[in-house]
């Protein structure tokens, strides 16, 4: 019997991990391992990272993974990694791969996740400086309340709550691009991240805070890299009034991302003003100023576009005043 094994494509280009997502689920029968895709950087059994984007974050990649394949566009190869891969993907060099791991790799089981002390006071601290509700009547939706904790309960009333005088900001972007760095820059104490249960089955792992910014109560909500299912979408976004794309400008093909998320935009029927921001502008090799111009001229659906340091608040407070004013 095969055993799942958790691949992460996260450290890959858009075009490259679609790639590999196909190649995987066609050769199922011929790999020895079942292996489920994710797309964050996640605790997985396996996670592919394109060296230019390794060689960008500078060492300051964690990895959540048991094994980290490098892969090259080129034959360099370094002793730093026993798995290394060369583009472009093909079924044989892939599954040639995943079936040497998985034959000659002793996994170990992942520890079951349980809250720390510093955890359970994130948790009662969030609550706390939050206290009473900002936001008027509570329009509650159905959960599984038994399997959600009160921190998300009253996370969840919060982002399906209308409320006057309040703003819902949503950022969304590839991993690692800043979404939880930017909203806890700002939020500080006011900022957790948790599970939200939006039905018996699934989960999803969010980013959220709460400032008061120009006498105005902002909601920040940081999404997962990819929404996997509507009810999803529509819970997080409800009440969203402004939907800010962090573009990672150190990862390979950072325009494919933007297309990716305006393409799934386009479908929504959420009218909310769309933002893109660029990130690690330090690690962009071209000229920003035709990167923005390029962009501008053929996504004119955009409200505007900027660029932060996710870890600088005042950066990130700056963004808001200006998505705030328009």
């Amino acid at each position: 019997m095969k055993e799942n094994r958790i691949l992460s494509t996260a450290g890959l280009g858009l075009s490259d991990s679609n790639r590999l997502k196909t190649y995987c689920s066609l050769m199922q029968e011929s790999l020895v391992d079942h292996w489920v895709i994710v797309d964050d950087f996640i605790e997985s059994h396996v996670c592919f990272i394109h060296s230019d984007f390794l060689l960008n974050l500078e060492g300051s990649f964690k990895s959540k993974s048991q094994i980290t394949v490098l892969v090259n566009k080129d034959n360099t190869t370094t002793s730093k990694f026993d798995f290394q891969l060369k583009l472009p993907f093909t079924t044989n060099n892939v599954k040639q791969l995943l079936n040497n791991i998985s034959r000659n790799h002793a996994f170990t089981d992942f520890a079951e996740h349980q809250n720390t002390d510093d955890e359970k006071n994130s948790n009662l601290n969030f609550l706390l400086n939050i206290g009473k509700s900002l936001f008027g009547e509570k329009n509650k939706i159905n959960l599984n309340k038994a399997r959600n904790n009160k921190t998300s309960k009253v996370i969840t009333e919060r982002l399906t709550v209308t409320a006057p005088e309040t703003s819902q900001v949503v950022f969304i972007g590839s991993p690692r691009s800043g979404k939880s760095k930017a909203i806890e820059s700002i939020c500080m104490d006011n900022s957790i991240t948790t599970n939200l249960y939006v039905s018996d089955e699934v989960s999803v792992r969010i980013d959220y805070g709460e400032i008061k910014l120009k006498n105005k109560n902002i909601k920040l909500v940081g999404l997962p890299s990819k929404i996997r299912s509507e009810s999803s979408w529509e819970i997080l976004t409800k009440q969203a009034s402004t939907l800010v794309i962090l573009l990672d400008l150190s990862r390979p093909e950072p325009l494919t991302f933007l297309e990716y998320y305006l393409n799934f935009l386009s479908n929504k029927k959420n009218k909310i003003s769309i933002y893109c921001c660029f990130t690690h502008c330090d690690k962009f090799k071209g000229s920003l100023h035709k990167l923005v111009l390029n962009i501008k001229n053929k996504h004119p659906e955009l409200t505007g576009i900027y660029h932060i340091d996710a870890r600088e608040k005042t950066d990130v407070e700056k963004l808001l005043s200006k998505v705030l004013d328009n």
